[in-house]
């Protein structure tokens, strides 16, 4: 900065037609009344005349002297950040294995409604398909037996006296069965 103060005093100097400022400049009086020149002096920096020496530093022949204990420090570190990540990953997969085992049950259980709706409608097939002389045939293979009358039990359609509660059980055929 005071390097380029110095040069603004000289260039103003140079170019001031006629007129200097500055340390060569000659008394104001000169000027006419209202009259400006087109460059004005520049004032005069503190600390102006110091000047700074800036020596260059070559660091290329200087070398680093080795730590023996640093390599094992650096293998200690990157072992226990190792370990430290093993085990939050292996937090991480436990409950993310969990996760995809909960969508897995619940694909299966959908699978097995699927599968029990299937076979009930196999069995209705099947059983349409059957002749009733085949039928005949497996119950009596089976010991399936028409039960006699006398353990047959009749709900009647009617309710007790009151109209609200459920069909009562007889043991009597109704009149309109018979």
């Amino acid at each position: 900065m005071a390097a380029l103060a110095n040069i603004y005093s000289k260039v103003m100097e140079r170019h001031s037609n006629g007129m200097q400022y500055g340390a060569n400049a000659a008394p104001r009086a000169n000027l006419a009344a209202g009259a400006f020149p087109d460059y004005a002096p520049l004032r005069v920096f503190a600390n102006e005349d110091i000047y700074f020496h800036v020596k260059h530093i070559d660091n290329s022949g200087v070398v680093r002297a080795t730590d023996p204990s640093q390599g094992r420090q650096a293998w200690k570190m990157i072992g226990g950040v190792g370990i430290a990540s093993v085990s939050v990953i292996g937090m991480l997969l436990a409950g993310a294995y969990g996760l995809l085992a909960g969508y897995h049950v619940q694909d299966l259980q959908k699978e097995r409604a699927r599968l029990e709706a299937e076979r009930s409608e196999l069995d209705v097939q099947s059983l349409n398909a059957m002749p009733p002389s085949r039928m005949e045939k497996l119950a009596r293979e089976q010991f399936v037996t028409d039960p006699s009358l006398q353990k047959m039990v009749y709900l009647d359609g009617a309710s007790d006296s009151a109209g609200d509660g459920p069909a009562v059980a007889s043991a009597k055929a109704p009149a309109s069965k018979r």
